[in-house]
């Protein structure tokens, strides 16, 4: 899953933006984030040298941005929802009732599948 994805899926499912609860530097952190993602991300991911040769500090760089971003994004839902998303045992969340528009979509596999399908960009 790409990270436009995970905020198409996070959009379509919570009652509130990222951008609205994200706050400031959304755009900007964002559109750092797709560059990564679209010039970097599996070469970081996966540990393989970039098509620009890029010199460590500068991956080290892009690495850092990453882990700002999911650390925001882990403090925010921490206190949208009591769970930061990133955590290890997720299902011991399973008792919170949480508030998401579009519930039908995770009711079956078959349908959960399809809304993967639906945000995710490889798959059109």
């Amino acid at each position: 899953m790409y990270f436009e994805n995970f905020i198409k899926g996070i959009n379509s499912i919570y009652f509130k933006e990222i951008e609205e609860i994200y706050g400031n530097n959304y755009k900007n952190d964002q559109n750092e984030l797709i560059k990564i993602s679209k010039e970097d991300r599996n070469k970081i991911f996966h540990g393989q040298i970039t098509n620009k040769f890029l010199e460590r500090s500068e991956l080290i760089e892009k690495i850092e941005i990453i882990k700002r971003w999911c650390e925001k994004i882990a403090i925010i839902f921490t206190k949208e929802i009591g769970y930061d998303g990133f955590e290890r045992n997720s299902y011991r969340k399973a008792n919170s009732k949480l508030n998401l528009k579009n519930v039908d979509k995770f009711s079956t596999i078959d349908n959960y599948k399809k809304f993967l399908k639906t945000i995710d960009r490889s798959k059109k």
